[in-house]
Protein backbone atom coordinates (compact mmCIF):
# COMPACT_ATOMS: atom_id res chain seq x y z
CA UNK A 1 0.00 0.00 0.00
CA UNK A 2 2.86 1.85 0.08
CA UNK A 3 2.69 5.40 -2.24
CA UNK A 4 -1.24 5.04 -2.61
CA UNK A 5 -2.06 7.36 -0.11
CA UNK A 6 -1.56 11.33 0.21
CA UNK A 7 -2.09 13.58 2.89
CA UNK A 8 -4.70 16.21 3.36
CA UNK A 9 -2.37 18.75 3.26
CA UNK A 10 -1.95 18.19 -0.65
CA UNK A 11 -5.38 19.55 -1.02
CA UNK A 12 -5.92 22.78 -3.39
CA UNK A 13 -8.94 24.21 -3.56
CA UNK A 14 -9.91 27.63 -5.01
CA UNK A 15 -13.08 29.59 -5.05
CA UNK A 16 -13.81 31.55 -8.65
CA UNK A 17 -16.64 34.03 -8.48
CA UNK A 18 -17.88 37.19 -10.06
CA UNK A 19 -17.46 39.04 -6.92
CA UNK A 20 -13.45 37.92 -7.00
CA UNK A 21 -11.36 34.21 -6.37
CA UNK A 22 -10.29 32.87 -3.52
CA UNK A 23 -7.53 30.42 -2.75
CA UNK A 24 -8.98 28.89 0.37
CA UNK A 25 -6.40 25.58 0.63
CA UNK A 26 -3.95 27.92 2.03
CA UNK A 27 -4.30 27.59 6.55
CA UNK A 28 -7.29 24.77 6.24
CA UNK A 29 -8.23 22.72 8.84
CA UNK A 30 -10.87 20.55 6.80
CA UNK A 31 -12.60 20.36 3.90
CA UNK A 32 -15.60 17.64 2.69
CA UNK A 33 -17.31 17.16 -0.52
CA UNK A 34 -20.01 14.78 0.02
CA UNK A 35 -21.84 14.39 -3.64
CA UNK A 36 -25.42 13.01 -3.23
CA UNK A 37 -28.65 11.78 -5.73
CA UNK A 38 -32.03 12.14 -5.01
CA UNK A 39 -33.98 8.70 -5.39
CA UNK A 40 -37.00 8.11 -7.53
CA UNK A 41 -39.02 5.16 -5.49
CA UNK A 42 -40.46 3.29 -8.63
CA UNK A 43 -41.91 0.71 -6.08
CA UNK A 44 -44.86 -1.30 -7.29
CA UNK A 45 -47.98 -2.50 -4.98
CA UNK A 46 -47.17 -5.53 -5.09
CA UNK A 47 -43.29 -5.62 -4.37
CA UNK A 48 -42.06 -6.86 -1.65
CA UNK A 49 -38.98 -4.85 -1.59
CA UNK A 50 -38.16 -1.00 -2.45
CA UNK A 51 -37.00 -0.01 -5.94
CA UNK A 52 -35.58 3.31 -6.54
CA UNK A 53 -34.31 4.94 -9.84
CA UNK A 54 -31.38 7.62 -9.82
CA UNK A 55 -32.64 11.12 -9.97
CA UNK A 56 -31.39 14.42 -9.57
CA UNK A 57 -27.63 14.93 -8.73
CA UNK A 58 -25.86 17.29 -6.20
CA UNK A 59 -23.56 17.55 -3.52
CA UNK A 60 -22.85 19.84 -0.46
CA UNK A 61 -19.19 20.97 0.32
CA UNK A 62 -18.14 22.31 3.59
CA UNK A 63 -14.38 24.03 4.25
CA UNK A 64 -12.96 25.04 7.80
CA UNK A 65 -10.24 27.15 8.89
CA UNK A 66 -7.89 29.54 10.61
CA UNK A 67 -9.46 33.28 9.82
CA UNK A 68 -6.19 35.25 8.80
CA UNK A 69 -6.35 38.95 9.92
CA UNK A 70 -7.54 40.49 7.42
CA UNK A 71 -10.89 37.94 6.82
CA UNK A 72 -11.41 34.83 4.97
CA UNK A 73 -7.78 33.08 2.73
CA UNK A 74 -6.00 36.58 3.99
CA UNK A 75 -8.00 39.17 2.30
CA UNK A 76 -10.92 41.51 3.13
CA UNK A 77 -12.55 41.56 -0.24
CA UNK A 78 -13.05 37.78 -0.01
CA UNK A 79 -16.13 38.37 2.83
CA UNK A 80 -17.59 39.88 -0.55
CA UNK A 81 -16.77 36.47 -2.50
CA UNK A 82 -17.64 34.08 -0.48
CA UNK A 83 -20.80 35.71 0.53
CA UNK A 84 -23.98 33.99 1.10
CA UNK A 85 -25.71 33.42 -2.25
CA UNK A 86 -23.19 34.37 -4.48
CA UNK A 87 -22.64 31.44 -7.61
CA UNK A 88 -19.65 30.19 -8.57
CA UNK A 89 -17.15 27.32 -9.21
CA UNK A 90 -14.59 25.35 -7.08
CA UNK A 91 -11.90 23.63 -8.35
CA UNK A 92 -10.54 20.96 -6.47
CA UNK A 93 -7.49 19.53 -6.15
CA UNK A 94 -7.34 16.46 -3.12
CA UNK A 95 -3.86 15.50 -4.50
CA UNK A 96 -2.27 18.93 -5.37
CA UNK A 97 -2.16 20.27 -8.94
CA UNK A 98 0.88 18.25 -10.48
CA UNK A 99 0.22 16.76 -13.90
CA UNK A 100 -2.03 13.91 -14.12
CA UNK A 101 -3.70 14.94 -10.21
CA UNK A 102 -7.96 14.34 -10.29
CA UNK A 103 -8.89 17.71 -10.27
CA UNK A 104 -13.09 18.48 -10.00
CA UNK A 105 -15.00 21.75 -11.23
CA UNK A 106 -17.80 21.54 -9.15
CA UNK A 107 -20.61 24.45 -9.87
CA UNK A 108 -22.00 25.72 -6.49
CA UNK A 109 -23.80 28.77 -4.17
CA UNK A 110 -22.09 29.92 -1.19
CA UNK A 111 -24.01 29.72 2.29
CA UNK A 112 -21.54 32.10 3.40
CA UNK A 113 -18.89 32.80 6.01
CA UNK A 114 -19.09 31.70 9.83
CA UNK A 115 -17.07 31.92 12.23
CA UNK A 116 -15.99 31.30 15.70
CA UNK A 117 -13.97 33.12 18.16
CA UNK A 118 -13.20 31.47 21.34
CA UNK A 119 -11.85 33.75 24.24
CA UNK A 120 -7.80 33.30 24.14
CA UNK A 121 -8.12 30.47 21.22
CA UNK A 122 -7.36 30.40 17.42
CA UNK A 123 -10.32 31.89 15.00
CA UNK A 124 -11.43 29.63 12.85
CA UNK A 125 -14.36 30.13 10.12
CA UNK A 126 -16.19 28.05 8.16
CA UNK A 127 -18.18 27.75 4.70
CA UNK A 128 -20.87 25.56 3.23
CA UNK A 129 -21.25 25.56 -0.78
CA UNK A 130 -24.43 23.55 -2.40
CA UNK A 131 -23.78 21.64 -5.92
CA UNK A 132 -25.74 23.54 -8.33
CA UNK A 133 -24.78 21.69 -11.82
CA UNK A 134 -22.79 19.49 -13.05
CA UNK A 135 -19.76 18.05 -11.27
CA UNK A 136 -16.72 17.87 -14.07
CA UNK A 137 -14.04 15.04 -13.34
CA UNK A 138 -10.60 16.17 -15.37
CA UNK A 139 -6.54 16.08 -14.42
CA UNK A 140 -3.98 18.12 -14.92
Amino acid sequence: MSGSAYAGSSLYCQWISSSGTVLLSGDYRTFSYNPAVKLIDCTGYEDRFQYFLPGIRGGDISYSGVLPAGGPAGGTSNWGALAEGISGTLIVAPEGTGTGKPKKIIPSISSGVTWNSPYNNTVEYSISFSQIGERIDEVY
